[in-house]
């Protein structure tokens, strides 16, 4: 228009995506509802790359090559990275959002109706509009994530809510699941040892914890716990044949913050602290665990030790 004399354009979205136009800021000087309309794109602004900053990745990530590739941990907590950032559980600040993605990690090659997540989510409640709550915890939800990547984290399609097929999912929960169906392939006893440690290096506690107790977690979780389990049993016991017993009390030592009370991985802490001659120790750890063990687990943990050379 001739009558504009000068003009002021601020884009309001991080992305550009929208753009305010202002005809003749000189005539609004003396008006101060610009300058707080500002101030707030200014501020929320200024918020969204603090939190940006905040969520960057301080490391790089092996799986990591493009735009589409995201990594996503659950042992010991949930944790979402991508090539531009870092979210974990904590930073969501909501357990609903982080229960919601993971339900769907753990059924990602297939979709979930709004009906199927609720009654999965809410059995044991009863909500008057659990399906408006479900979308408005995807629309937060798929927010979060369009801080750190420009696709889409969960879509849309035919047969419910999935994570998006097109982004190139890396998991360590089917790393570690893969590692340890491989292990038997393996015929060398130090590469089955290396194999095992790298199995072990994932497991850094049990899968999302967070959900511990909720009926739809329990069978995925004690699948893997009992995995890892079996997988360090066997690590030790080639620890032990191999006489690396500086292995064999690190391994026990990090395995009994994760499973404090297993009759297994106190026997075998015990047995290298005794081989290191740390026999007081080791007697501490045995009076620990006649403390806090049931009567058939204490009896299963002196029966290990007597089996065990």
């Amino acid at each position: 228009s001739q009558d504009v004399a000068s003009f002021l354009c601020v884009p309001y979205n991080r992305r550009e995506q929208g753009i305010i136009f202002l005809r003749n800021p000189g005539r609004f000087c003396g008006q101060s509802d610009f300058l707080r309309i500002i101030a707030n794109i200014l501020v929320q602004e200024i918020n969204v790359q603090k939190h940006l900053e905040r969520m960057k990745i301080n490391a790089s990530f092996a799986d990591i090559k493009d735009n589409a590739d995201v990594v996503v941990n659950l042992f010991g907590g949930l944790e979402i990275i991508t090539e531009q950032g870092k979210l974990s559980e904590a930073e969501m600040k909501s357990p609903l959002c982080s229960k919601i993605f993971v339900l769907l990690m753990l059924n990602r090659h297939r979709g979930m109706s709004a009906k199927e997540l609720s009654e999965i989510i809410w059995s044991d409640k009863e909500y008057d509009n659990p399906t408006g709550n479900l979308r408005s915890t995807l629309y937060r939800l798929r927010n979060m994530f369009e801080l750190m990547s420009e696709n889409e984290l969960i879509v849309t399609t035919k047969t419910g809510y999935r994570v998006n097929p097109k982004l190139k999912i890396h998991t360590d929960y089917e790393c570690f699941e893969d590692i340890c169906a491989n292990i038997s392939a393996y015929a060398g006893k130090a590469e089955r040892i290396e194999a095992m440690k790298n199995a072990i290096k994932l497991y850094k506690g049990k899968l999302f914890p967070s959900a511990d107790g909720d009926h739809w977690h329990i069978p995925h979780s004690s699948k893997y716990h009992l995995l890892y389990l079996e997988t360090l049993d066997k690590l030790m016991e080639l620890l032990h044949e191999t006489k690396d017993y500086k292995a064999l009390h690190k391994y026990s030592m990090q395995a009994i913050t994760i499973e404090p009370n297993s009759p297994c991985i106190i026997c075998w802490l015990i047995i290298a602290l005794r081989k290191h001659g740390a026999l007081d120790m080791a007697n501490k750890h045995m009076e620990s665990a006649k403390a806090r063990l049931l009567s058939e687990e204490y009896r299963d943990l002196e029966f290990r030790l007597q089996a065990v050379k």
